[in-house]
Order: C-alpha cells, then structure tokens, then sequence
C-alpha cells in the first residue's frame, strides 16, 4: 500500500484529526519507542499515528499491535535492505551516521514532503520523546494563529529535526520539498564517498534554510519556537534544577546508544514498559502513567 493511501484511510477513519503524529521506528529502539507508546496511548487513545518502519520486524510487531505503519527503504539497493534486516539478528546496520541510516533519513525526510503534498498536518517526533501531558491542545493554538510550523530550539537558533509541527501550508511545503532536494544531493555525495556521512545530518540542512538563508527570519516560513519549560530537551529533562511539572513532552536527545537513554529514563522515573516483558509478543506492557516529583534539591554545602 502507498503512504498517500496509508494517510487517506487513517483520515477516513478519523485517525489523523487534528494531527498525525509521524515516528521512524526499528527494532534496535524497541524498549524506546514502546514506552513512547505506552504514554501516547494513556494519553491520546482514540489518535492515530503512522510509524515508519526500517525494518519488517518492526512492522509486524506494530501490525499485531493494530498501529499503521509504511516499510521505509523497499527500493533501497540490495546490499542496504540486508543490513537494515540484519538489526533483527542484532547487529548494527543503523549505527548513527552511517550510510545506511543517512540513506533511511533520506527516506523519513522524503515521506514527510509526500505527507504534506498530501495535506495532512504532521507532528514529526523521534522515537526517544515522551509525552508526559497531551500537547495537542497548544498545537491547535499553534495552528489559529497561523504559524506554518512550530519546534524545539535545543541550542541557540537550531531546530530540532526530532520534533517538529507542520501544517501544510506552501511556505512549508517550500521549505521541506528544498530540504529534501538537498538531503538527496548530499547523500549523493555521501554515497559517491566524496562526503563523510558522519558530519552532516538533515537537521543543518533545515537550520541553513531557516536561519542562515533566513526562512524564518522575514518569514518565509512562521516559524513557532516551542517552550522550553514544557517541551523539554534531553540538556534539560536529566539534570537536576528542570522541574517536570509544566512539561508536555520530553525528548531524550543529546545522548546516543538506547543503553544510556534507557538509564536516563529508568533514573528519572520515565520509563512506562514492565521489565521483562516480551515486547514483541505481549500487548500488556504499559504501567500507568505517572508524572514523578521533581528530585529534592541538594542539601546546601556547609
């Protein structure tokens, strides 16, 4: 099935209104994206989301769960396609910034333009986000004011590509279908091993657009910077003095390997899966979702 019919059956039956949340998933994240699932579902039952699937294990997990999902990467050259199966025997053909996974974004970012083209409203989200509170309102906000987008400045002007709110408006079917344009002529180069894939990524290629090329500055684009105190970075949500209280969504970026951000989330009380729990078979795997008290502060220094 396409994507663009994937998206008008979930608009026929009510799953993508007022939003479809969009997600690239693997089988190497697993634990990771089902305790994001674990909090959208507690919190947003009736809302549909469309995974991204690298691999078909994936795929089929999400199938039996009753999620919608796309097979990413099916045209991919031969060799690629194995080393993304191969993650269902453990091994690491989507190590970040390598090819294959510079390939794979390619493909997450060209699904988005062909989403919009197909006029649905999209919240891109990494799979290491959590939803503490339902942040749909505030979109719905974001929307009646007419901003064209709206993301998470993890660092002074830089967007954060693992979060984004995109309606589709032709100022941000510009912006992307450039992005995408670019993304594919630098894999290219990538490829052709005239550019270490390690170095560049989407997200920059996105900053370049709206900040040094000015998108968002003479508003091109209108772009809606998120709060910070309510959608917090992975800077923010893991060191003491972050209070968790207003926070809707928490994004633990800025740490790599799924070991350190399983440990980031058990040591802040976010993690939502029962331990030790088949989660490619059981359907039982959610505790109750539970935002935790903020940690006491240190005792002062004498």
């Amino acid at each position: 099935m396409r994507l663009e019919d994937i998206a008008d059956h979930m608009r026929a039956a009510g799953l993508a209104a007022p939003i479809l949340p969009t997600m690239l998933v693997n089988v190497h994240f697993m634990p990771i994206f089902v305790n994001f699932l674990c909090s959208f579902r507690a919190l947003a039952p009736e809302q549909g989301i469309l995974f991204l699937a690298q691999d078909r294990r994936t795929q089929d997990m999400l199938r039996r769960r009753g999620e919608c999902s796309y097979l990413l990467g099916v045209d991919m050259a031969p060799e690629h396609r194995t080393a993304i199966e191969g993650l269902s025997e453990g091994a690491d053909g989507l190590s970040y910034g390598s090819t294959v996974y510079q390939t794979l974004m390619h493909e997450r970012t060209d699904a988005v333009r062909r989403l919009l083209l197909h006029n649905m409203t999209l919240l891109l989200e990494d799979a290491d986000t959590l939803w503490l509170r339902d942040p749909r309102p505030l979109f719905a906000d974001i929307a009646r004011l007419g901003f064209d987008m709206a993301g998470i400045d993890d660092s002074y002007e830089n967007i954060c590509g693992g979060f984004l709110f995109m309606r589709p408006t032709p100022a941000t079917v510009a912006l992307w279908s450039n992005m995408t344009e670019r993304h594919g002529a630098e894999l290219r180069r990538i490829v052709e091993k005239r550019r270490s894939p390690e170095l560049w990524s989407e997200q920059s290629e996105l900053n370049k657009l709206l900040y040094t090329e000015g998108w968002a500055k003479d508003q091109r684009v209108r772009l809606k910077v998120l709060p910070a105190d309510q959608f917090l970075t992975g800077q923010h949500a893991f060191a003491w003095g972050w209070s968790l209280k207003p926070a809707l969504v928490v994004h633990n970026n800025f740490s790599r390997g799924q070991t350190y951000k399983m440990e980031r989330f058990r040591k802040r009380h976010l993690y939502f899966v029962r331990e030790g729990v088949d989660l490619d078979h059981v359907d039982a795997v959610c505790l109750p979702l539970v935002v935790p008290e903020d940690p006491p502060k240190p005792a002062a220094v004498p």
